[in-house]
């Protein structure tokens, strides 16, 4: 999914039904930019408080609210990092990748969507701002009577979105560490791949527990 797609898809101008909840508008700027995926598989499920963060932070509703929304985010987010651990260990299967798109199934559908002259001038700010041009959209359409046509990507659940930034993340090749003290999930600075701590604290705590 492009940028643009997710300045459609999750901001509007029109507002996209998503499993059950609207995003809001205010919270495009955090969508766009900040990595989910280390986030939600760094928390500690224990701590309650954390996870509404999350759930409210980017609209994060779980699959299976069958024993309560903790429950179910702890399970969610055991099988996220299950694969993390492999990806950060080299020893990502077949299995593994097998797993990633059954997950990723439901992320995306395609749905055409009529919006207004005032909607389409605001989806061409949206576009101002992130691309710092004024651009149309390549998926909007020819002018038609009752307004413009426009081809959203409909998130149909908010977890298919986190194994789809999971799989975008291994095709980047990008590096991720397990920190050997907390073991929060990290990316290494480039200047140091060998990197096993994700802070120096961490790193000074583990030292000091081998004396």
């Amino acid at each position: 999914m492009t940028k643009q797609d997710k300045v459609v898809a999750r901001i509007g101008p029109v507002k996209i039904y998503s499993g059950g909840y609207f995003l809001k508008k205010e919270a495009r700027d955090k969508l766009i930019q900040e990595d989910r995926l280390l986030e939600f598989s760094n928390i500690d499920p224990s701590k309650k408080r954390s996870v509404i963060n999350f759930f409210k932070k980017y609209a994060f509703i779980p699959r299976d609210l069958t024993n309560g929304w903790f429950k179910a985010f702890e399970n969610e987010q055991s099988k996220i990092k299950a694969i993390l651990v492999k990806v950060a260990t080299q020893a990502l299967s077949q299995s593994d990748l097998d797993t990633i798109e059954r997950e990723r199934q439901h992320i995306n559908k395609q749905k055409p969507v009529l919006i207004n002259e005032s909607q389409f001038e605001e989806l061409r700010q949206s576009i101002k701002q992130l691309n710092g041009n004024e651009e149309l959209y390549d998926k909007v359409h020819k002018r038609v009577a009752d307004g413009y046509i426009v081809e959203v990507n409909e998130r149909l659940d908010s977890i298919s979105s986190l194994w789809d930034e999971l799989y975008s993340f291994i095709k980047s090749k990008q590096k991720i560490k397990q920190c050997l003290e907390c073991k929060d999930f990290f990316e290494p600075d480039k200047r140091s791949p060998w990197q096993k701590f994700c802070s120096p604290k961490c790193k000074d705590k583990y030292n000091n527990n081998l004396r």
